[in-house]
């Protein structure tokens, strides 16, 4: 009775052993403005297993271990607290057991604007202010006339936004100061929007 628990013990152990599939990881960054620092990737396995974090310390390839074979989301969350430099849409993934494929996973960096590239966007008259509004407006109308004297936009984030908050100031001071030196300060007087970081024409 002894052995037959043991090998009940075995089989078991091995069975388990053998639901496991481990994929490769490729992650690749969609843009270097911003540092890399490494972060987590959450797996969450839809009703299948609890989720579990896989820990990502630079770009490059990795092998992730599925506890066995069914539907799975991938999310990734950076490890610092105060700064999220990069994000990614969820990948759904199926894992079989056999014939898996790689899965690549595409980090975007959320500073893609900064000032930097506002001076490169005024220079060809597509530079953007961004705005955070707080709470998305059912509909937005772009301010024409505005747009149609300075050739300068606006880009106006709701609840949720992808840059982040310091590279967005970092662009709207640049482009402040360049159309300072083209226009005066008189173009301040016709902001629709309030914008951090850009004091009003008094």
């Amino acid at each position: 009775m002894r052995f037959l628990f043991l090998l009940f013990l075995v089989s078991t152990s091995v069975n388990a052993q053998s639901k496991a599939v481990a994929i490769n990881l490729d992650v690749k960054l969609l843009s270097n403005d911003s540092l890399f620092q490494g972060g987590t990737l959450r797996v969450n396995g839809q009703y299948v297993v609890p989720d579990f974090y896989v820990p990502i310390d630079s770009a490059g390839r990795y092998t992730i271990t599925f506890p066995k074979s069914g539907k799975y989301e991938l999310w990734f969350s950076d490890t610092s607290v105060k700064r999220q430099s990069f994000y990614m849409n969820p990948v759904d993934v199926s894992i079989r057991k056999k014939k898996n494929k790689p899965i690549t996973m595409q980090l975007q960096s959320r500073c893609y604007a900064n000032g930097e590239t506002a001076i490169t966007d005024f220079q060809k008259a597509k530079a953007v202010f961004y705005v955070y509004g707080g709470i998305a407006p059912p509909m937005y109308y772009p301010n024409l006339n505005f747009e149609e004297k300075y050739s300068v936009s606006f880009h106006i984030f709701g609840c949720t936004f992808d840059l982040l908050e310091e590279c967005a100031l970092e662009n709207n001071k640049v482009i402040a100061q360049l159309m300072d030196e083209k226009y005066g300060l008189e173009w301040r007087k016709e902001l629709p929007y309030v914008i951090e970081g850009i004091q009003p024409a008094e």
